[in-house]
């Protein structure tokens, strides 16, 4: 095991993420566009349409930026969530990260934004914005979960930078804004009983419906006694979930979901990623994929298993290799925490570094490393997740 650094670039590596999506008719694909580290996936299904937006540099530092727009139009119906919790990691040099998310819902479309937990690590800094338009006569379900600190590692004193807005109109008037900024010890601020009073896990939860009214005794019931919820009209529903943790905020929110999104023709999940042996949903994948590999002879005893990762993929993999007695290469690059990268020399993965700050077909890319070593190294099988 040991560590390989390859052309490291003198400045802070930076990721970037453009997604432009439109859906339209029958909730088909109108337009999509999409750059850099963020790339969307649509599940087949029957009625409506779902996106799952997937973050390929595995998280957030200091310096990246993500942009996102979602246009829904001509009565269509989207679906929009996240493959796992986002990470905001470390800043390296103090700069935020910054996200920023347009939603537009035209006539009597309908979208449901539901993307799982953003989780800020110690010394995570990030700036975010998500802001809607919507007619009339749209529909919306819009969720926004945050964890503060790893809690199932025990990080419970973190500082950082968390700055977040949320706007929306309806017919060009603003109906709701929501601001909020944390920054400097923030487990010390939400410790204050007017914050949170010690919780480090917190939802707004918005429901613009004409039936939304008709939520509100329901939603009460689940609630905490530090959570809320008003209406500030009969079709505009507002939920503020608090919670100690990640699970017991769920234990309150996933209800919610479910019985607003019951009538609805989508598949509505959420999950527990973090109760998997590697602390994610990739652990699941890793093994179909090796499993795969095997049966049809990719694979062979005594094998290596070459890929690149932004950390999840690699620790099911390095599991994975350690039951099955295969060796494994992970290729990632310098904008990986190293913690991470310890966890991965741990297990028994030969970890080789790349820069981030590269295009994907670029000889130096994780991407394009990966892919070399694959073919250069004998009795190896390179497993290419993102294709």
């Amino acid at each position: 095991m040991y560590l390989e650094k390859i052309n490291q670039l003198d400045g802070p590596p930076r990721a970037k993420g453009i997604l432009h999506l439109t859906s339209a008719g029958q909730s088909k694909i109108k337009n999509l566009f999409q750059q850099g580290a963020t790339r969307a996936l649509f599940p087949r299904r029957a009625n409506g349409l779902e996106c799952i937006m997937i973050n390929t540099s595995g998280g957030l530092t200091g310096g990246d930026k993500f942009s996102n727009s979602i246009i829904c139009e001509d009565h269509s119906n989207l679906t929009i969530t996240t493959q796992g919790c986002e990470r905001i990691y470390k800043s390296g040099d103090g700069t935020v990260a910054v996200v920023e998310n347009r939603v537009t819902v035209k006539n009597s479309s309908r979208v449901h934004w539901l993307p799982q937990e953003t989780i800020i690590f110690d010394q995570g800094r990030i700036k975010r914005q998500l802001k809607v338009e919507l007619s009339s006569e749209a529909e919306a379900l819009i969720v926004e979960p945050v964890i503060f600190g790893r809690l199932a590692m025990g990080e419970t004193n973190i500082s950082g930078h968390f700055e977040d807005k949320i706007e929306i109109h309806v017919d060009g008037k603003i109906a709701y804004l929501d601001k909020t900024r944390l920054t400097g010890e923030i487990s010390k601020i939400l410790k204050r009983p007017a914050v949170s009073n010690g919780s480090a896990a917190t939802a707004i939860l918005i429901f613009k419906s004409e039936s939304a009214k008709s939520f509100l005794n329901f939603v009460r019931e689940q609630l905490n006694a530090q959570s809320g919820v008003s209406l500030l009209n009969n079709s505009f529903l507002v939920a503020r979930f608090v919670a100690p943790t990640g699970y017991k905020l769920r234990q309150m929110l996933v209800p919610v979901i479910n019985k607003i999104t019951d009538e609805i023709e989508a598949t509505v999940l959420a999950k527990v990623e973090y109760f998997n042996p590697g602390n994610s949903v990739k652990d699941r994948m890793a093994l179909k994929m090796v499993e795969d590999a095997e049966d049809d002879g990719r694979l062979k005893p005594d094998g290596t298993i070459v890929e690149g990762t932004s950390g999840n993929t690699g620790m099911g993999l390095a599991l994975v290799a350690i039951v099955k007695g295969y060796k494994l290469i992970c290729v990632t690059t310098d904008k990986q925490s190293k913690e991470k990268i310890d966890v991965l020399k741990a297990v028994g993965a030969k970890v080789i570094i790349c820069p981030a700050d590269v295009e994907p077909d670029d000889p130096k890319s994780y991407y394009s490393t990966a892919k070399r070593i694959g073919d250069e190294t004998e009795n190896s099988w390179y497993v290419n997740q993102y294709n």
